[in-house]
């Protein structure tokens, strides 16, 4: 459960900010993984990741408290027909730009997300956006470069956003937050549509896995050279092969200016 609340910091400001709610009558098995959450974006220091406030801990419940995004998730307002004029292609390809800066913070630190789509970033102005929603997000390993977890009840696979290794074997690396980078710039410039829409998660994979690979197909908002050098870079099959986020910052700036 999200909410708004009134947060006042440590010099006695006063904030409007974002507070999710863990009932732990309903779900005492999660507080573990909710700590886990906060002890993670605690450690975070990015403009263009959520900032994170503190925790509040009562018998009852367990509190996280973050900064409020005034005009809600990305994918929310690519929906709104009243804010659609607001974001032109140059606006959205900004908003890539940002993303992927974002990402290529989190892939320094050796933090995979796990879960990066539209609906996880948060628009502040129409100038400024931030990744949020930190739940699926694990740290590496000291000298590994892959998370791998195991199919359980709370286990909920974005599956029109991963990587067909991710799928398949539940690896998860700064590769196939990549991946998911290239869906999540399909939704931007589609302005919120869903991708894959009507396929079960077996049709999916079986769409984007060897030997169809198919890929979602250019948006019409979508700049040629973003669509060709970036996003099908970002599908390559083989993880090795995709840029790295460090890499897609460039290609983005590049292509921005380019095209903005």
């Amino acid at each position: 459960l999200c909410s708004q609340g009134l947060w006042r910091s440590a010099t006695g400001r006063e904030l409007q900010v974002a507070v999710k709610v863990l009932d732990l009558d309903k779900f005492p098995a999660a507080a573990e993984d909710f700590l886990k959450e906060a002890a993670l974006m605690h450690s975070l220091d990015h403009p263009n990741i959520v900032r994170f406030h503190g925790v509040c801990v009562s018998p009852n419940s367990l509190k996280l408290v973050t900064e409020l995004a005034p005009l809600r998730s990305l994918l929310e307002c690519l929906r709104e027909p009243d804010l659609y004029t607001k974001f032109p292609v140059s606006i959205l390809h900004n908003f890539a730009v940002q993303i992927a800066r974002g990402m290529a913070y989190l892939e320094e630190e050796r933090l995979v997300h796990r879960d990066l789509a539209a609906r996880n970033v948060l628009v502040f102005s129409t100038e400024e956006v931030k990744i949020g929603d930190f739940g699926l997000s694990r740290a590496l390993q000291l000298g590994k470069s892959y998370y791998q977890t195991n199919f359980s009840t709370n286990l909920r696979l974005p599956v029109a956003w991963c990587a067909p290794e991710s799928i398949h074997d539940l690896c998860f690396t700064s590769a196939s937050d990549v991946w998911s980078y290239g869906v999540t710039l399909w939704e931007i410039f589609t302005f919120g549509l869903t991708p894959w829409a009507g396929l079960s998660g077996r049709q999916i994979l079986e769409t984007i896995d060897s030997p169809v690979c198919r890929r979602l197909e250019q948006p019409n908002a979508c700049p040629d050279a973003v669509y060709d050098a970036v996003m099908r870079a970002c599908w390559n099959h083989d993880p090795i092969s995709r840029p790295t986020f460090a890499q897609l910052v460039g290609m983005s700036s590049m292509y921005y200016f380019r095209t903005g």
